[in-house]
Parts: C-alpha cells; structure tokens; sequence
C-alpha cells in the first residue's frame, strides 16, 4: 500500500497516446522510492473513443486521483507530470469549481506542477485555439475521432527507424471533442505566482521542459505559452531538451526528466 509520508507523482499523458508509450520513463520513475507513483489513463485516448468525451471527462480521471490521494493525508505534496495535452486536463482537474467529484482535501497547498512540451494555456482557451494544427497532419473520423497522418514523424522524430515503428503500434484514437473543450482553471496562475503560505515571495512551483525539436508541439509555440504566463507574473522555470514530441524511448531525455523532477523535490523540502 502507498505511503502516506512520500510524495505523490502523477503522470498525465498526451493525447493519441497511452501509458505504453511512457513506459521507460515510468519505469525510471519506479526505481525511485522518494515518493508513489500514479498513471491514470485518460478516457479520450481509446480505440474506439466515446464521441461524447471530452475534456471534462479526463479531468474528472485526474481529480479522482487526486482525491484519493489526498483523503488519507490532505497535506501531502503531489507532483503533477502534464505531457502535451495533459497539460490541459491537469490544469482543469484542479478547479476548486469542478463539479462532481468533490474537493481535493487540502486544496491546491502543495501541488507542483512540470510541464513538458503540454499546453499552458489561458482560460477559455483549448489546445485547438491555442495552437492550430495544420489540417492536413490530421484525419478527423466519423467516429469523431482524430488520428494523425504520420505519428512517425509527429510524436518519435529522433528516435531510431525501428523504435520509431514500435511506438506508432501504441498510437490510439484520440476523440476531437477533447481538443476543442475550453480550460475553465488556469492552475499554473494560482500555484505559480510565487507565493508562500504567508505570502512570501519566491516560492517555485510551475516547470516547464520545452522540446526543441518537437514536430507536434513546436519549440516557438511552446516557448510562447511560457512568455505569456510570464508576463502574467508567474514564477515558471524554464529548461530544453533537444529531443522530438515523445522521447520517452531515447534515455538521455528520460534522465533529463528525472532530473527535472529531482529539482521538484528539491524545491519541495526547502519549503517544507
């Protein structure tokens, strides 16, 4: 049984995609016994997907993992890993307004949050409307279900030809409406203004891995959605990996993430 003193990560992933895909760098996460480990699986990434799952639904997955987590030990400090459109479903999971499954005990005290190559955007924003994907990268089905043209080059450029085909057999559909529902919580604004308990200044909670070489999510539109929350004036780290959308077979970058969490932790006993 998990441990209620460790903290807690959760894994969100992107869409098309499934647990399979982060597999190494899950595992890598595993050998770790600093804190539990949690990957959910998303209900718009299924072949066939439901057309009436949305946004919504995902969030509803994550905030009952967060729930869950939270009811036994309700100061006990999570880590939200948020990959592409996991970005989104993280943030809307975190909605002190979001309806049917309840508070997260001990609201959003202690809850950090790393995104990488994820969508950070506004409210009233989607991932559509903040970044429009070229139509022609994309099939949309009568199912309602979107599945890209080349996932190859889409999610795995740089990883070697044979990794590249294993990784596109774990593609699933992904359903359109996900992509078109509006964020309602801007969770990186209410955790990453850089403010302690008492309203101290400087507190660290909002990280960013930018993928310089992502063909999905470009490194300018990600490097956009850091300078906006910027300018909002939340306190966001910014690092780079030259890697391509879903490096997750490529060990270099798997060790990079680590590292990036291993920051997280850091940050978390300095505030402790």
């Amino acid at each position: 049984m998990p441990s209620a003193s460790k903290p807690a990560i959760i894994v969100i992933h992107g869409a098309w995609q499934t647990v399979l895909v982060y597999y190494p760098l899950l595992e890598a996460l595993s050998a770790n016994d600093h804190y539990d480990l949690y990957i959910p699986h998303l209900r718009s990434c299924n072949s066939p997907p439901s057309p009436t799952t949305g946004l919504a639904d995902d969030a509803a997955v994550i905030r009952t993992e967060l729930i869950v987590i939270r009811r036994v030990d309700p100061s006990r400090k999570i880590i939200l890993l948020m990959h592409s459109y996991g970005g989104a479903v993280g943030s809307e999971a975190l909605n002190p307004n979001f309806g049917g499954r309840g508070e997260i005990p001990g609201g959003l005290e202690d809850i950090y949050l790393v995104y990488f190559a994820a969508f950070m955007i506004p409210r009233g924003f989607s991932c559509a409307s903040a970044y429009v994907d070229p139509s022609y990268r994309m099939t949309l089905l009568e199912d309602g279900a979107m599945i890209p043209k080349d996932p190859g080059d889409l999610f795995f450029n740089g990883l070697p030809e044979d990794v590249r085909e294993q990784e596109v057999r774990k593609i699933v559909k992904h359903n359109a409406r996900a992509m078109m529902d509006c964020v309602n919580f801007e969770a990186w604004r209410e955790l990453g203004l850089g403010k302690g308990p008492q309203g101290e200044e400087g507190r660290l909670r909002v990280w960013y891995v930018v993928f310089e070489d992502d063909h999905a999510i470009p490194e300018s539109v990600q490097r956009r959605f850091v300078q906006a929350v910027r300018r909002e004036g939340v306190l966001v780290r910014e690092t780079s990996l030259k890697v391509g959308h879903s490096p997750f077979r490529d060990e270099g970058a798997v060790k990079a993430l680590l590292a990036v969490v291993s920051e997280v932790e850091e940050e978390m006993e300095a505030m402790s």
